[in-house]
């Protein structure tokens, strides 16, 4: 329960996190965990340039993801 001092007023809630945490789905979390897996390694000396394995092919990957999701 939330106290308020004399003067404040409640704010009103924002359904925007709502529809956020509604939007998550262990189906995507698992296909996004099995695509980084994918990439075949976690090595930060591994392959920057390769668009199908090591970190660099990761990185971009989840910069597309973000990009799609800031859309």
């Amino acid at each position: 329960m939330a106290f308020l001092g004399y003067g404040q007023v409640p704010q009103e809630v924002d359904t925007r996190h709502y529809e956020i945490i509604d939007a998550v789905s262990a189906d995507r979390i698992e296909s996004d965990i099995r695509t980084l897996a994918g990439f075949g390694t976690r090595n930060t000396f591994s392959d920057t340039v390769s668009n199908t394995r090591g970190i660099g092919a990761a990185r971009r990957w989840i910069k597309a993801e973000f990009d799609k999701i800031s859309e």
